[in-house]
């Protein structure tokens, strides 16, 4: 029995993906599942905790969540793949291990560094980032901060670390149930310990769910071919390695003073703001996960494969082929988001703590941010191209100047003009656009090999069907709320969502079907891989067509 335990553990911790698709299926499933998870966690966090409440405890993770972003989410991942991927194409596999184990070292020391610095200063810290809260609330999040400090970041430290090193191996499943066990030790914490010490539950489940999404990636020492003693290293490898870290960690840090920026013009705008700024944000993001993130992953081993055989063309072409697929999946998200806003936030937040204010704000937050979906998706492929191509100071420069502008427009639009929360999402969404905008432009014109006017005609045909997508849906709303629908029961709030959706949906699938054509038909090819969906999909064709689903005029990719 232990033996063929072990033996399904090594063969789960040996699994690689060897293709792009295979990749990408992996880990949208699994991402999805963490993000789906995450949104179960915040719906219980509503349940449990009212807005003020919520206010502290998301508050709390400002500060471990900007040291955990430069040290490891925003920096190791983008640049420890390629340099391990290097090592291997080197034939340097002995070197891979100790070079992992010197990077840890010198992040948790440099944890160490900072965690020294913070906790003489930490209530006058947190004193700046709180000017709308009171003494007695700025204590309460500066305690839950500094246990997060200490009891989460090397959790995940290590964990983040040893999953990029299986992702640079093209093992993506197991980095992919990590995040799952994170969430899932939340909601544990917050289930069992809630009753007896109310909001620290929700805090001591995130220390359970850290030490989960290390415990999940740490077998994968043991089945690798590692030879011990391990011996910190100090080589070329690691020079490139910071070469390439420190202008991503700046850019990280400037995204991060963005955020702090964030929090601080939150908390002028009275008890509920934040939360609602929060929960409208991590709902917009899930899917800017389903495909600008997951897909990050996924593409930068094989762009870097590419860019190291000098295949430029093939990086380009690439691209413009994610870049429309993104557009054309995601704009009717956009409408769907914006016309359905306040259903979806009743569906997905309400309850008996989360009150109709908080679901009108948190929803007009949540339609201003999923403006920018399509731009912040495309932010993520197009910087891990930059990456791929050893390139981290462009991302870096540009991400910077748009940075800033969004801290002023922020800055301007809260505490100058004093308009509602939802303008910092507003300036979000115009700062990441021009970004997203101007990285695709300067690696244009970098590596050739693309036609900008042919894709700009496509991607207007696409937003062009989107537009009357929404306005399809936004009649059908308003006829069927209050008219077929008491829209005061969640069931009927969902059955309304579900209608205007599904009508929206087909609207935009006929309208593409006849005037874009391409994109439609690179989608259903996609779909067609999916053995179940293709047997669904041919179904349907069959009942309500009588002709072929491509076009004639398609253009074949490879």
């Amino acid at each position: 029995m232990f033996r063929q335990s072990l033996l399904l553990m090594r063969k789960l911790y040996g699994f690689s993906q060897k293709t792009l698709y295979a990749s990408t299926v992996v880990i949208i499933v699994t991402m999805i599942t963490a993000r789906l998870l995450g949104i179960v966690k915040l719906r219980i966090l509503t349940s449990f905790y009212s807005s003020s409440e919520l206010d502290l405890y998301l508050a709390a993770f400002r500060v471990p969540d900007f040291i955990f972003d430069v040290l490891v989410a925003g920096s190791i991942s983008a640049c420890f793949i390629p340099i391990i991927m290097e090592m291997e194409e080197d034939k340097q596999h002995d070197r891979v291990f100790p070079f992992t184990i010197t990077l840890i070292s010198i992040f948790l020391l440099v944890w160490l560094a900072v965690l020294f610095l913070i906790i003489p200063i930490r209530y006058e810290l947190f004193s700046f980032l709180l000017r709308g809260y009171s003494i007695e609330k700025v204590r309460v999040v500066t305690d839950i901060s500094m246990v997060l400090l200490v009891g989460q970041i090397p959790f995940m430290l290590l964990g983040n670390v040893f999953g990029a090193l299986m992702q640079s191996r093209k093992q993506f499943l197991v980095p992919g149930l990590a995040p799952i066990f994170y969430n899932l030790g939340i909601i544990l914490g917050i289930l069992i310990f809630s009753p007896k010490i109310g909001l620290w539950a929700a805090v001591y489940g995130v220390l359970i769910g850290a030490f989960l999404y290390m415990l999940v990636v740490l077998p994968s020492i043991a089945f690798s071919h590692i030879q011990f003693p391990v011996h910190i290293v100090f080589d070329r490898y690691l020079r490139s390695f910071f070469r390439s870290f420190l202008p991503r960690a700046f850019s990280v840090i400037a995204t991060q003073i963005d955020a702090s920026v964030d929090l601080l013009l939150a908390t002028l705008r009275g008890p509920g703001a934040y939360s609602a700024f929060y929960l409208a944000q991590t709902l917009q993001i899930i899917p800017v996960s389903f495909m600008g993130t997951a897909m990050a992953q996924t593409i930068l081993p094989f762009f870097t494969d590419l860019h190291v055989k000098k295949n430029h063309a093939r990086i380009m072409e690439q691209l413009t082929r994610i870049t429309l697929l993104i557009f054309f999946v995601l704009i009717p998200v956009v409408a769907v988001f914006t016309v359905l806003r306040t259903p979806i936030i009743r569906l997905v937040y309400g309850s008996h703590k989360f009150d109709w204010e908080a679901t009108v704000t948190t929803a007009t937050v949540f339609s201003v941010f999923a403006l920018s979906i399509p731009f912040h998706t495309l932010y993520y492929i197009v910087t891990r191209v930059y990456f791929a191509l050893h390139d981290t100071k462009t991302p870096f420069v540009v991400g910077v100047i748009s940075t800033v502008m969004n801290s002023l427009l922020s800055y301007v639009f809260v505490a100058v003009l004093h308009y509602p929360i939802w303008y910092l999402a507003l300036s979000f969404s115009v700062s990441i656009t021009i970004n997203t905008i101007v990285l695709y432009y300067l690696l244009v014109r970098r590596l050739d090999h693309i036609q900008f006017r042919t894709i700009a005609i496509r991607l207007c045909g696409i937003i062009t069907i989107g537009i009357v997508m929404g306005l399809v849906m936004l009649a059908f709303r308003k006829l069927l709320d209050g008219l077929v629908f008491d829209t005061t029961r969640t069931l009927h709030v969902f059955w309304l969502t579900s209608i205007c959706g599904l009508i929206g949906a087909a609207v935009y699938g006929y309208l593409a079907w006849i005037f874009i054509p391409r994109e439609f038909s690179d989608l259903w090819n996609l779909i067609q891989r999916f053995s179940f969906l293709k047997k669904a999909m041919n179904v349907y064709m069959r009942l309500f067509f009588s002709y072929p689903v491509k076009s004639p005029h398609e253009e074949k990719y490879d």
